[in-house]
């Protein structure tokens, strides 16, 4: 976490500096010897503002946003905020927040600048409502309505939603992090969101909210000293050009194989010794089982096993398995596939040595499936198959009942059965997962799902594979992303640190630092 030299100026010290009252200077003491004293004018709190939503009551202490939405479902907004030149530097500003209703969405409005030919500003907020942490573009007049647009939005943890928040905004250089600060237990907090303002001219700092009540307090700007950065960064995508989807990677011998949908007919194998830079080595994998039908190889896995290299291979909307003495190939199919109208095959071997086979299928219920392998790590075991998952929650539902992209992670003895939801083309694909303590289940969803979801840079994030930096002591997410915010195909290749967060409940929680499109360091080696 970055040192910071908090300089807390704290709202009231703010206002009082210049003694002002509704614009004009407070009158001096008269001389002793006049006859009556006579008192100093009070100051007005509202004095140092550049700009007053009409719902707004300011305070020595903070604010309040009195409800004006005529209704439960209208939005109106507004904010409040006052000139700090802290802004124009490095910066960190931290408020506390506490919403009235569950319908109010209210917090940290930054950047922010009054029109100088109308009754309105423009700038950034950072809010929270419910359980879910938004970052907004404001602009608009207080006649014709401030606008929002909606810029990244994610589901956060909130043990108690009576109590207050903390929302953090932290400016360096041009790059911006906004932190919700309440979910951590003894870590060093991540961004909600990390992003890039260039030519952004507003110095204003204060509050914004949607109209349905909030308080404000606490609120205190610092100045924010960097250390400098040493080591060299990446910027996502990794893949520059290549048309890939659906990653599945393997760590083997120093060096990254990646295994994805790229290829017309079969498979390419990408090697990396970074997870930054790849090459395309070719095709390690041709045409299996006699389907030819092009743009239909999806979702490869390879996982080894006493030298031997098994690949999960999704054909046709049949899955089934192939082999190779290298993780560069050539896989040899197995005779036949497994299994019909199922795709996303993804294989666990637990520390007991034992293997599972994770995919997703739709011959009778629609959902995600798991199964233990035998020891020939190409045959299932009989009587193991259950159905593990299937598409229930809103965020799964939203273009198509999507649970795909199955992928098992191990932590503390708590199997973590990640996935993606809802369709791939849709911008609010995304990544969840649900937590056992057996690798068949019964398995329970994370209740702030999905933790890796669409920001304004980049849409569908999903379809994912885990691995660690080249030391072993990072995790790292390996996922695709839609071409552009406006087109799907061809889908790139992106990476971004993860971790495993103690939580009070006792259970570590699974945390993704991205999408990212901003620079980050290098994989850890």
């Amino acid at each position: 976490m970055n040192k910071q030299k908090f300089l807390s100026l704290i709202l009231a010290l703010l206002m009082c500096a210049p003694m002002v009252s509704c614009g004009n200077t407070v009158p001096e003491t008269p001389p002793e010897d006049t006859a009556a004293e006579t008192e100093p004018a009070p100051v007005d709190p509202a004095a140092a503002y550049s700009y007053v939503g009409s719902n707004y009551t300011i305070t020595a202490d903070g604010a309040t946003a009195g409800k004006t939405s005529p209704d439960s479902f209208t939005e109106v907004y507004n904010g409040a905020f006052f000139e700090n030149e802290l802004l124009d530097d490095d910066f960190a500003a931290e408020i506390h927040v506490t919403l009235d209703s569950v319908k109010s969405n209210a917090g940290l409005l930054f950047r922010a600048e009054a029109s100088d030919s109308f009754d309105g500003f423009e700038g950034y907020a950072f809010t929270i409502r419910d359980k879910r942490v938004y970052l907004y573009h404001v602009s608009g007049t207080a006649q014709s309505g401030l606008k929002v647009n909606e810029l990244a939005c994610r589901v956060v943890e909130r043990p108690d939603r009576d109590e207050g928040c903390t929302l953090r905004v932290e400016r360096d250089g041009n790059t911006y992090r906004c932190y919700f600060c309440d979910d951590m237990t003894g870590v060093e907090p991540w961004p909600e969101f990390e992003f890039v303002l260039n030519d952004v001219r507003g110095t204003g700092i204060g509050y914004f909210d949607n109209g349905h009540g909030a308080a404000y307090d606490s609120l205190a700007i610092a100045a924010l000293e960097n250390p400098a950065e040493s080591g060299r960064t990446y910027k996502n995508p990794v893949f520059g050009q290549e048309q890939a989807a659906d990653p599945g990677v393997l760590f083997y011998d120093g060096m990254y194989y990646c295994y994805s949908t790229s290829a017309p007919i079969g498979y390419y194998v990408y090697t990396s010794p970074d997870l930054v830079n790849w090459t395309n080595q070719g095709l390690c994998a041709d045409m299996m089982w006699g389907l030819n039908r092009s743009g239909y190889y999806w979702a490869p896995e390879v996982i080894e096993k006493d030298g031997k290299f098994y690949m999960i291979a999704s054909v046709e909307e049949h899955i089934g398995f192939a082999v190779a003495d290298s993780p560069l190939g050539p896989f040899i199919p197995e005779s036949n596939w497994l299994y019909e109208k199922s795709i996303d095959g993804h294989v666990f071997i637990d520390d007991d040595g034992r293997a599972y086979l994770y995919y997703v299928s739709w011959q009778s219920t629609y959902g995600i499936y798991g199964c233990e392998l035998n020891e020939d790590m190409v045959s299932v075991k009989p009587g193991t198959t259950k159905l593990l998952l299937k598409p229930e929650d809103s965020w799964e539902c939203i273009e198509g009942n999507v649970t795909e992209g199955p992928f098992i992670l191990k932590n503390n003895g708590t199997y973590y059965l990640t996935y993606s939801g809802t369709g791939y083309t849709s911008d609010h694909y995304a990544v969840g997962y649900a937590t056992s303590d057996s690798p068949l289940g019964d398995y329970e969803r994370y209740d702030a799902n999905p933790v890796l979801s669409y920001t304004s840079k980049f849409h569908g994030p999903g379809h994912h594979s885990f691995t660690t930096s080249p030391d072993g002591s990072e995790l790292w997410i390996v996922y695709h992303v839609h071409k552009t915010t406006s087109e799907v195909h061809p889908r790139q290749i992106c990476i971004d640190r993860a971790r495993f967060v103690p939580t009070e409940s006792g259970s570590d929680r699974l945390e993704i630092y991205g999408p990212n499109h901003t620079s980050q360091p290098y994989p850890a080696s």
